[in-house]
């Protein structure tokens, strides 16, 4: 599964810009497909129910899958 499936990294983007959350930071976090934790809330009221707590479990699935 692509992680572009499982969260909308354009949504993110524009939200955590609107959050006043650093370009390169957000560039970062889609490299990495990793979303720090202080930002997780932040992003869920934003995004006024467009993300999940489920999308950030499945990301953090992801990423233990893929270093294990």
């Amino acid at each position: 599964m692509s992680a572009k499936r499982i969260i909308d990294w354009e949504l993110v983007d524009r939200l955590a810009e609107g959050l006043g959350v650093d370009y390169w930071a957000r560039r970062k976090w889609i490299q990495r497909e990793h979303i720090p934790y202080k930002w997780r809330v932040p992003l869920l009221k934003a995004s006024k129910g467009s993300i999940s707590i489920e999308d950030f479990d499945l990301l953090d699935r992801r990423r233990r899958r893929r270093a294990a």
